[in-house]
């Protein structure tokens, strides 16, 4: 979801936007396209079902190089390393959207990392990036717009949901 947010408010803003993304086969929508991308002969899926062109790949790092040509690519998911990498060769510039811990695993050398820039989507994400790599980026929180989850509802009770305990 939050890649959608950030593609619809780029296109809000008058941006042309299209997504890389991998092709899960954990439902009928992926196993359906993989399925006929295996009798086409093809690895590569293109749909414009969200408004945008999403291209969908099991191996979406082959495909860095595959897409309309971008000013810059936004990675925050999967392989974010190995795709970076794949725009990188394509002489597009990657910046990370971190929303997660996964650069904990990442090698020690920031020089060694092939991104542009960094966003994180929290403070605490962001700082536990600062004392790893020394580099500041830029916190961008998750967007989303109100009128999509405004209630009418008065409980005294808010759920959180998908709480993560070292947050």
């Amino acid at each position: 979801i939050n890649t959608h947010a950030l593609a619809g408010e780029l296109m809000r803003r008058g941006n042309a936007v299209c997504v890389l993304a991998k092709l899960s086969l954990r439902n009928r929508f992926g196993l359906w396209r993989a399925a006929r991308l295996a009798a086409s002969g093809g690895s590569l899926w293109i749909d414009r079902d969200l408004g945008y062109p999403v291209f969908r790949s099991r191996r979406p790092t082959s495909h860095t190089g595959a897409l309309p040509r971008p000013a810059i690519a936004v990675v925050q998911n999967g392989p974010m390393l190995d795709l970076a990498a794949g725009f990188a060769r394509a002489e597009v510039p990657a910046i990370a959207y971190l929303h997660g811990l996964g650069f904990e695993r990442w090698p020690d050398q920031p020089g060694a990392l092939p991104f542009r820039g960094y966003i994180a989507n929290s403070h605490f994400t962001a700082g536990r990036f600062r004392r790893r790599f020394g580099l500041e980026p830029t916190v961008l929180p998750p967007l989303f717009r109100r009128d999509d989850y405004a209630t009418s509802a008065t409980g005294p009770m808010v759920t959180f949901v998908n709480p993560v305990p070292v947050k």
